[in-house]
């Protein structure tokens, strides 16, 4: 009773925070955002996709979101799940800790909206940690929320295939051949280029004290449980890397739990 209640809420405090999903529906495709988990070339190859998807080029709405989804129609799971019952949905998955350095940064530049800007008024990225630590999902904006949550609708996971930032351009061939072996459309190669943001990403994330990890850690704790069981607990190597042996085609059909 109390997870209806509170999507019913958020609806009406924000009416665009459940909105994650972009459908490219001349292709039977359809991407969930979680934001700062992909980088310049996944966006591209998305608004590629987008254009090649559609009569007339990539529907447009309200405008409101003030990054590369501007214009862009994103459907809330609810709407997807009526009228793309068959879509194929893919997301690209980011380590929570690199993804929350990341996040701090568009805070401080300005770049995301108030509800999570406000964080920025802390002093520094371990005051912003500690801060969103304490936030818990439900109110969170989704540049803070957890990638489980975003992905979640009624105790089940949509996207059926995944892509890990760290290992991009492997994981988008993979995705690229599966989609590919049932039947879906070709989505091209990725062109990778390289993230500007990476280096200080990666500074900001390796910056923490250990105790402040381990918040981070609790924090998003599901999406360390199903999409990065292998990283490093604490200390500079926090950020998941090379050494990552998780399959993200494998959560699919297993991880069901409720976010």
């Amino acid at each position: 009773m109390l997870q209806p209640l509170l999507r019913a809420y958020q609806r009406r405090r924000r009416p665009l925070n459940d909105h994650h999903f972009l459908v490219l529906e001349g292709a039977g495709l359809a991407y969930c955002r979680t934001p700062h988990s992909a980088d310049h070339s996944i966006r591209s190859a998305l608004l590629r996709l987008a254009d090649a998807g559609a009569p007339q080029g990539p529907a447009y709405a309200t405008g409101t979101l003030r990054d590369w989804t501007d214009g862009l129609t994103l459907l809330s799971a609810r709407q997807l799940t009526r009228r793309f019952p068959d879509a194929i949905v893919f997301t690209v998955l980011r380590d929570p800790l690199s993804r929350l350095a990341a996040s701090y940064l568009a805070c401080v530049r300005g770049k995301i909206p108030a509800g999570a800007g406000a964080l920025a008024g802390e002093d520094g990225f371990e005051a912003f940690a500690a801060a969103v630590c304490r936030t818990p999902d439900w109110k969170s904006p989704n540049s803070i929320r957890s990638q489980s949550s975003i992905l979640t609708y009624k105790g089940r996971l949509l996207p059926s295939h995944f892509i890990r930032y760290e290992n991009r351009k492997t994981d988008w061939n993979v995705v690229r051949r599966r989609i590919l072996a049932s039947e879906g459309p070709d989505i091209g190669a990725l062109s990778l280029g390289i993230d500007p943001d990476a280096e200080a990403v990666t500074k900001l994330a390796s910056s923490l004290p250990a105790p402040l990890v381990q918040a981070v850690r609790r924090r998003y704790r599901k999406d360390y449980a199903r999409f990065y069981p292998t990283t490093p607990k604490s200390g500079s190597g926090a950020v998941a890397g090379d050494d990552w042996t998780f399959d993200p085609t494998s959560v699919g059909s297993g991880a069901t739990g409720k976010a």
